[in-house]
């Protein structure tokens, strides 16, 4: 396979839309953003807790 054209990854996608890929299905039917807060409250360890700064991403707001 060669390397990919400018728009092969957004014609991928667009198959993949039309016959139903599972993550575009879920985030169409599954109100995600009504579980965001809980989900911080329950996956965040307050900076205080925190040994180290180790695996954070750079540009976290933490």
């Amino acid at each position: 396979m060669g390397q990919l054209g400018f728009f092969d990854l957004s014609k991928r996608y667009a198959g993949l839309d039309k016959i139903g890929d599972l993550p575009v299905l879920l985030k169409i039917k599954v109100p995600f953003e009504n579980f965001r807060l809980d989900l911080k409250a329950i996956l965040r360890t307050p900076k205080e807790r925190r040994k180290s700064n180790a695996g954070l991403h750079p540009g976290t707001r933490c």
